[in-house]
């Protein structure tokens, strides 16, 4: 092609790695994308939004039992809305199923070392702390969860 070529405004502007690029025709729910193309984008954008989500869910340095179960139940609705490839889904849940099994080692280690007056309010701070992310990026208009309600009654002296 010489660079003088232009292309004809109705053609994909997909490019593949190889710098062959796509001649299907722009598809009509997307402004530059062939059907394919569009429908490989908003696979991949929602997968990104997924991964964010996900990762926002166990951002913190101490993962609870309540967290674990958030972010599985955010990876069993992207699964079930076919947002994820199922190799990345098995292996999301595998490391999820891995979490959940030295989640009790960990509790263990921690009374261990700190006692459980000690485990209590790290789990407390945990929840508190992640229920605060969840709220930053969620709907203002949101109302108060089962959890969120009864932190608010959780007196942090006892």
């Amino acid at each position: 092609m010489s660079p003088a070529f232009q292309r004809h405004p109705g053609v994909c502007r997909f490019a593949y790695s190889d710098g062959r690029r796509c001649r299907m025709l722009v598809s009509s729910s997307h402004p530059c994308l062939c059907t394919f193309h569009a429908l490989k984008e908003s696979r991949t954008l929602a997968a990104q939004k997924v991964g964010r989500s996900l990762a926002g869910s166990l951002s913190q340095d101490f993962i609870t039992a309540c967290d674990l179960t958030a972010a599985l139940s955010q990876l069993f609705a992207a699964i079930a809305q076919g947002h994820l490839k199922s190799k990345t889904a098995n292996t999301l849940a595998y490391v999820g199923q891995t979490i959940a099994q030295t989640l009790h080692l960990s509790r263990q280690e921690f009374i261990s070392a700190y006692g459980a007056q000690a485990w209590r309010a790290a789990i407390r701070d945990a929840l508190a702390n992640s229920h605060s992310h969840i709220a930053s990026i969620g709907d203002a208009t949101h109302s108060a969860t089962p959890v969120d309600s009864a932190l608010a009654e959780v007196d942090p002296n006892a």
